[in-house]
């Protein structure tokens, strides 16, 4: 199992391409989705199956025209994702849960001013800017059957990815951030926790999945040093991660807490867990 990344579509690799190779190789992507939309309509029968061609040629066509780099963390539920990621953006923005929430992904790319938009399940999408978070604020009221005033943002963001009651309601949350270090076309998405117990395991997987299938480029595994390579995980990537761990980095946390002489046995004995599966 590879220890590496594959960069192939990072902006730095783009850069080397000539303004007009990038281009054509745009300019042919585009033409074969046309070409490749114009058959699936003329000689696809079902439409079901048509339906499913035809979204997975938008992703693509998506994908194509966009060029940030994609970063998922994941992790099982109480890895350290939120940790890891409020370390990597130098600031604190994830708030831990303290229990299991529901399967929606948070997607964190940069902004020139704060600001959330939340997806609820009913599609209604709501965003939220420092200046402006009444909406929001009066969506999340309803939910919670207070009567609360203007909720500041960073407070927004807790309740949205934290508070259980709210995250009930939530598909999808996008975050947008003045940090330099997603300027350079980064994005990171903060993935749901694996294994996060009997009730949320089955979506938080099929959200996790269609992650990795048709949004991450790449991914951060975190393997907590309490419980490396746990069963759970490792179920993980033999079947929903397989085919995408040559894309992964795997890094273990809270060595801190580990004496020293533990610290090499925990790294040997997740080397040679990776090697194995």
């Amino acid at each position: 199992m590879s220890f590496s990344i594959n960069t192939s579509r990072t902006p730095d690799n783009l850069g080397n391409c000539s303004l007009i190779e990038e281009i054509e190789t745009i300019t042919h992507a585009s033409e074969n989705i046309i070409f490749s939309q114009n058959i699936i309509n003329k000689h696809s029968s079902s439409s079901e199956r048509k339906e499913k061609f035809l979204r997975q040629l938008y992703s693509i066509s998506n994908r194509a025209s966009d060029p940030a780099l994609y970063l998922a963390v994941l992790g099982e539920f109480s890895s350290g994702k939120s940790t890891f990621i409020n370390a990597l953006l130098r600031q604190r923005l994830l708030k831990s849960a303290r229990v299991a929430t529901t399967a929606s992904a948070t997607y964190i790319s940069y902004g020139n001013q704060l600001s959330i938009k939340a997806t609820f399940l009913d599609n209604e999408c709501i965003q939220a800017t420092e200046s402006n978070t009444l909406k929001l604020s009066q969506k999340i009221s309803e939910i919670k059957a207070n009567i609360l005033q203007e909720i500041p943002i960073k407070d927004l963001i807790d309740l949205v990815t934290s508070d259980q009651e709210v995250a009930n309601h939530v598909k999808r949350i996008d975050i947008l951030l003045p940090e330099a270090r997603l300027k350079e076309a980064l994005s990171i998405i903060d993935t749901p926790g694996i294994g996060a117990g009997a009730k949320y395991t089955t979506n938080h997987s099929k959200v996790t999945k269609s992650l990795i299938d048709e949004s991450a480029d790449a991914a951060i595994v975190l393997i907590p040093s309490s419980q490396a390579m746990s069963d759970t995980l490792i179920s993980f990537l033999r079947t929903t991660a397989s085919h995408f761990l040559h894309r992964c980095i795997f890094i273990i946390t809270a060595m801190d807490d580990q004496e020293e002489e533990e610290r090499t046995q925990i790294i040997h004995f997740t080397k040679r867990k990776l090697q194995e599966n």
